[in-house]
């Protein structure tokens, strides 16, 4: 038997002995059918580089190459979901620009909102202008409570100082 066979006959019998531990870690962080995609692409991964012989311990290569397979799909989700989110939040904000039927407060508060930086903006209009609780608009931004919180305080330091009259 050639060496890369034997590797791969031990690789693969390894991944098969693995497979059900694999799946429950990838399970802690995505949900069924991305955790099925992430041991695929750990099988994937560990195919294509079986022609390098200095795996020593497979076990330990299966694993880490599970852990980067499940933490590349969670990046790729979250980016995803910050793209979604981008487009639907500059989507729904209402138009700035044409401030005449509202009042001046309003129109220096919306002024402000535009000025402080799109992060922010987008946790406190969702909290306050769309009535979503602390827990949804973390669900939605795909980050704690706890940051959301933090953005929101940021968030209206910054208004508050910018509606702030300034003594001169």
């Amino acid at each position: 038997m050639r060496p890369e066979n034997f590797l791969m006959t031990r690789l693969l019998d390894t991944f098969l002995d693995l497979q059900p531990e694999l799946l429950l870690f990838a399970r802690r962080y995505l949900d069924s059918q991305d955790a099925e995609d992430a041991v695929q692409t750990t099988a994937m991964r560990i195919a294509k580089v079986v022609a390098r012989n200095d795996i020593a311990v497979p076990r330990q290569f299966i694993w880490s190459v599970n852990r980067h397979a499940v933490f590349d799909l969670l990046r790729r989700r979250w980016r995803q979901k910050r793209e979604l989110v981008s487009r639907v939040a500059l989507e729904t904000l209402p138009d700035t620009s044409d401030n005449a039927g509202k009042s001046e407060l309003a129109a220096d508060v919306w002024q402000a909102l535009d000025a402080i930086p799109p992060a922010d903006r987008l946790a406190i209009l969702l909290r306050f202008h769309y009535g979503l609780t602390l827990k949804e608009t973390a669900n939605f931004l795909g980050i704690s409570v706890t940051s959301v919180h933090r953005r929101i305080a940021k968030a209206i330091d910054k208004l508050r100082n910018a509606l702030t009259p300034r003594e001169e």
